[in-house]
Protein backbone atom coordinates (compact mmCIF):
# COMPACT_ATOMS: atom_id res chain seq x y z
CA UNK A 1 0.00 0.00 0.00
CA UNK A 2 1.66 3.56 -0.79
CA UNK A 3 0.20 5.81 2.01
CA UNK A 4 1.69 9.34 0.52
CA UNK A 5 3.48 10.93 -2.10
CA UNK A 6 5.15 14.34 -2.15
CA UNK A 7 7.12 15.99 -4.82
CA UNK A 8 10.13 17.93 -3.98
CA UNK A 9 10.64 21.55 -4.37
CA UNK A 10 12.60 22.27 -8.27
CA UNK A 11 15.58 24.24 -6.78
CA UNK A 12 16.33 20.49 -4.40
CA UNK A 13 15.94 18.38 -7.54
CA UNK A 14 18.71 20.48 -9.07
CA UNK A 15 21.28 17.69 -8.95
CA UNK A 16 19.14 14.80 -9.48
CA UNK A 17 17.76 15.96 -12.74
CA UNK A 18 22.00 16.37 -13.92
CA UNK A 19 22.24 12.41 -12.93
CA UNK A 20 18.72 11.44 -14.81
CA UNK A 21 19.53 13.28 -17.82
CA UNK A 22 18.29 10.33 -19.65
CA UNK A 23 14.67 11.15 -18.84
CA UNK A 24 13.83 8.31 -16.78
CA UNK A 25 13.02 7.78 -12.75
CA UNK A 26 15.40 7.11 -10.66
CA UNK A 27 14.90 4.81 -7.35
CA UNK A 28 16.01 5.84 -3.74
CA UNK A 29 14.35 3.47 -1.01
CA UNK A 30 14.76 3.43 2.26
CA UNK A 31 13.40 2.15 5.59
CA UNK A 32 12.27 4.88 7.26
CA UNK A 33 9.72 3.52 10.16
CA UNK A 34 9.29 -0.25 11.94
CA UNK A 35 5.61 -1.11 10.46
CA UNK A 36 5.37 1.14 7.73
CA UNK A 37 5.51 5.05 6.73
CA UNK A 38 2.46 7.03 6.55
CA UNK A 39 3.43 10.31 5.24
CA UNK A 40 6.21 12.20 4.55
CA UNK A 41 6.74 16.28 3.42
CA UNK A 42 9.95 17.74 1.67
CA UNK A 43 11.65 20.47 3.51
CA UNK A 44 11.93 24.23 1.58
CA UNK A 45 14.70 24.04 -0.39
CA UNK A 46 16.42 27.52 0.39
CA UNK A 47 17.10 28.66 3.53
CA UNK A 48 17.18 32.31 4.27
CA UNK A 49 20.21 33.70 6.32
CA UNK A 50 21.68 36.88 7.23
CA UNK A 51 25.14 37.57 6.24
CA UNK A 52 28.08 40.06 7.61
CA UNK A 53 30.68 41.92 5.77
CA UNK A 54 33.98 42.56 6.96
CA UNK A 55 32.76 46.06 7.70
CA UNK A 56 29.77 45.04 9.26
CA UNK A 57 31.49 43.21 12.12
CA UNK A 58 33.33 46.09 12.76
CA UNK A 59 30.93 48.14 13.03
CA UNK A 60 30.46 50.52 10.18
CA UNK A 61 29.21 48.26 7.48
CA UNK A 62 25.71 46.11 6.22
CA UNK A 63 24.40 43.09 7.66
CA UNK A 64 22.72 41.72 4.03
CA UNK A 65 20.35 38.63 3.47
CA UNK A 66 21.02 35.85 0.98
CA UNK A 67 20.04 32.66 0.06
CA UNK A 68 21.59 29.56 0.78
CA UNK A 69 20.34 26.20 -0.79
CA UNK A 70 20.35 23.54 1.56
CA UNK A 71 20.48 19.54 0.54
CA UNK A 72 17.64 17.77 0.47
CA UNK A 73 15.63 16.69 3.20
CA UNK A 74 12.85 14.92 4.08
CA UNK A 75 10.11 14.85 7.36
CA UNK A 76 8.83 11.28 8.04
CA UNK A 77 5.82 9.80 10.40
CA UNK A 78 4.70 6.27 10.53
CA UNK A 79 3.75 3.00 12.79
CA UNK A 80 6.19 3.60 15.29
CA UNK A 81 4.71 6.37 16.21
CA UNK A 82 7.73 8.62 15.50
CA UNK A 83 8.53 11.69 13.91
CA UNK A 84 12.25 11.38 11.77
CA UNK A 85 14.02 13.61 9.41
CA UNK A 86 15.80 12.23 6.52
CA UNK A 87 18.59 14.17 4.88
CA UNK A 88 20.31 13.09 1.81
CA UNK A 89 24.01 12.48 1.43
CA UNK A 90 25.54 13.51 -2.36
CA UNK A 91 28.46 11.56 -2.01
CA UNK A 92 27.20 8.14 -0.56
CA UNK A 93 24.16 9.21 -2.82
CA UNK A 94 21.61 7.50 -0.04
CA UNK A 95 19.18 9.15 2.47
CA UNK A 96 20.52 9.52 6.42
CA UNK A 97 18.59 9.73 9.37
CA UNK A 98 19.30 13.14 10.67
CA UNK A 99 17.05 13.80 13.41
CA UNK A 100 14.17 11.64 16.09
CA UNK A 101 11.63 14.07 17.51
CA UNK A 102 11.20 12.73 21.20
CA UNK A 103 8.74 9.62 20.91
CA UNK A 104 6.29 10.28 23.45
CA UNK A 105 5.13 13.56 21.54
CA UNK A 106 2.34 10.97 19.81
CA UNK A 107 0.87 7.66 21.12
CA UNK A 108 -0.43 6.47 17.85
CA UNK A 109 0.68 6.16 14.37
CA UNK A 110 1.75 9.69 12.62
CA UNK A 111 -1.10 10.38 9.90
CA UNK A 112 0.74 13.62 8.64
CA UNK A 113 3.64 16.18 8.59
CA UNK A 114 3.82 19.12 7.45
CA UNK A 115 7.12 21.63 6.62
CA UNK A 116 6.03 25.05 6.67
CA UNK A 117 7.20 27.56 3.90
CA UNK A 118 10.42 29.30 5.43
CA UNK A 119 8.84 32.88 3.92
CA UNK A 120 12.04 35.02 4.30
CA UNK A 121 13.20 33.59 7.66
CA UNK A 122 15.57 31.04 8.55
CA UNK A 123 13.87 29.39 11.24
CA UNK A 124 12.58 25.77 10.42
CA UNK A 125 8.99 24.42 11.98
CA UNK A 126 7.21 21.28 10.94
CA UNK A 127 3.63 20.20 12.26
CA UNK A 128 2.62 16.33 12.61
CA UNK A 129 -0.40 15.24 13.70
CA UNK A 130 -1.57 11.59 14.91
CA UNK A 131 -4.65 8.97 15.54
CA UNK A 132 -4.61 9.75 19.36
CA UNK A 133 -5.36 13.80 18.35
CA UNK A 134 -2.75 15.14 18.89
CA UNK A 135 -0.91 18.33 16.58
CA UNK A 136 2.27 19.45 17.72
CA UNK A 137 4.64 22.29 16.31
CA UNK A 138 8.20 21.62 16.34
CA UNK A 139 10.75 24.52 15.76
CA UNK A 140 14.40 24.71 14.66
CA UNK A 141 15.72 28.54 14.96
CA UNK A 142 18.09 28.11 12.31
CA UNK A 143 19.66 24.97 9.97
CA UNK A 144 22.03 23.57 12.98
CA UNK A 145 20.39 24.33 16.49
CA UNK A 146 18.54 22.35 18.16
CA UNK A 147 14.35 21.18 17.80
CA UNK A 148 12.19 22.11 20.26
CA UNK A 149 8.52 20.99 20.84
CA UNK A 150 7.23 24.66 20.46
CA UNK A 151 3.46 23.62 21.00
CA UNK A 152 0.67 20.80 21.63
CA UNK A 153 -2.53 20.47 20.97
CA UNK A 154 -5.36 17.83 21.19
CA UNK A 155 -8.32 17.35 19.69
CA UNK A 156 -10.92 15.49 22.50
CA UNK A 157 -12.77 12.95 20.97
CA UNK A 158 -11.31 12.99 17.65
CA UNK A 159 -8.32 11.98 15.39
CA UNK A 160 -6.28 13.97 13.48
CA UNK A 161 -5.80 13.25 10.16
CA UNK A 162 -3.70 15.77 8.21
CA UNK A 163 -2.09 19.48 9.02
CA UNK A 164 -1.45 21.78 6.21
CA UNK A 165 0.35 25.29 6.07
CA UNK A 166 -0.85 28.40 4.05
CA UNK A 167 1.23 29.95 1.70
CA UNK A 168 2.92 32.29 3.67
CA UNK A 169 3.26 30.13 6.52
CA UNK A 170 1.12 31.95 8.93
CA UNK A 171 -1.94 29.36 9.25
CA UNK A 172 -1.66 25.45 10.53
CA UNK A 173 -4.96 23.92 9.04
CA UNK A 174 -5.67 20.62 10.89
CA UNK A 175 -8.25 17.93 9.44
CA UNK A 176 -10.01 15.52 11.93
CA UNK A 177 -12.13 12.48 12.22
CA UNK A 178 -15.60 14.30 13.03
CA UNK A 179 -15.54 15.92 9.51
CA UNK A 180 -14.13 19.46 10.74
CA UNK A 181 -10.80 21.47 9.54
CA UNK A 182 -9.41 23.82 12.65
CA UNK A 183 -7.33 26.67 11.53
CA UNK A 184 -4.43 27.70 14.26
CA UNK A 185 -2.47 31.22 13.79
CA UNK A 186 0.83 31.86 15.47
CA UNK A 187 0.67 34.73 18.34
CA UNK A 188 3.20 37.33 18.61
CA UNK A 189 4.51 35.24 22.09
CA UNK A 190 5.19 31.83 19.22
CA UNK A 191 1.98 29.61 20.80
CA UNK A 192 -0.71 28.68 18.41
CA UNK A 193 -4.21 29.42 18.70
CA UNK A 194 -7.31 28.39 17.09
CA UNK A 195 -9.26 30.98 15.08
CA UNK A 196 -11.46 28.99 13.39
CA UNK A 197 -13.41 25.79 12.72
CA UNK A 198 -14.41 24.37 9.38
CA UNK A 199 -17.62 21.79 9.54
CA UNK A 200 -20.00 20.24 7.92
CA UNK A 201 -22.25 23.27 7.65
CA UNK A 202 -19.92 25.72 7.41
CA UNK A 203 -17.47 28.12 9.05
CA UNK A 204 -17.62 29.48 12.88
CA UNK A 205 -14.89 32.12 13.70
CA UNK A 206 -14.18 31.82 17.22
CA UNK A 207 -14.75 34.58 19.42
CA UNK A 208 -11.72 36.33 20.85
CA UNK A 209 -9.66 39.05 20.94
CA UNK A 210 -6.89 37.38 19.65
CA UNK A 211 -8.46 36.62 16.62
CA UNK A 212 -9.47 40.47 15.92
CA UNK A 213 -6.26 40.68 13.44
CA UNK A 214 -7.44 37.44 11.76
CA UNK A 215 -11.06 38.87 10.69
CA UNK A 216 -9.32 41.65 9.59
CA UNK A 217 -7.15 40.01 7.04
CA UNK A 218 -10.07 37.69 5.71
CA UNK A 219 -12.44 40.91 5.30
CA UNK A 220 -9.45 42.54 2.98
CA UNK A 221 -9.91 41.96 -1.00
CA UNK A 222 -7.13 40.52 -3.09
CA UNK A 223 -6.45 43.78 -4.53
CA UNK A 224 -5.25 45.35 -1.42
Amino acid sequence: IVAGVAGAPPAATSGAEEATSSGRWQVENFIAHQGGCFCLCWAPAASPVTESSAGAAAGGGERRKSVVLQPRRLVTGGADQQVRIWRHDVQTNSWADSHHFPGDAHSAWIRDVAWRPNAGIPANTIASCAEDGTVVIWTQAMVGQPWEMKDKKELHGAAAWQVSWSVTGSVLAVTSSNNQVLLFKEQLDGNWTQVEMVGETGSALLASPANEAFRSMEARSPDE
